[in-house]
């Protein structure tokens, strides 16, 4: 991958992230024609919601288990 095409993703997945999850595809799609590098932003913030999912689960996990001090 050419650090430009790189830079690129960063910056829609950057912009992106701020909108809801409704609002992402139609702003990518209004921004590059490029469906290949649609689908790359897209899955990375598909990642990245996956991870904050997992990342609470566990949180919940880890004080669900916590052992209270006598």
């Amino acid at each position: 991958m050419s650090p430009q095409r790189w830079d690129r993703i960063q910056e829609l997945f950057a912009a992106a992230l701020e909108l809801t999850p409704a609002e992402r595809t139609e702003y990518l799609r209004d921004r590059t024609e490029d469906t290949a590098l649609r689908s790359e932003v897209l899955a990375l913030l598909q990642a990245h919601e996956a991870r904050g999912r997992l990342d609470s689960i566990a949180d919940r996990l880890d004080a669900s288990s916590a052992v209270p001090a006598v």
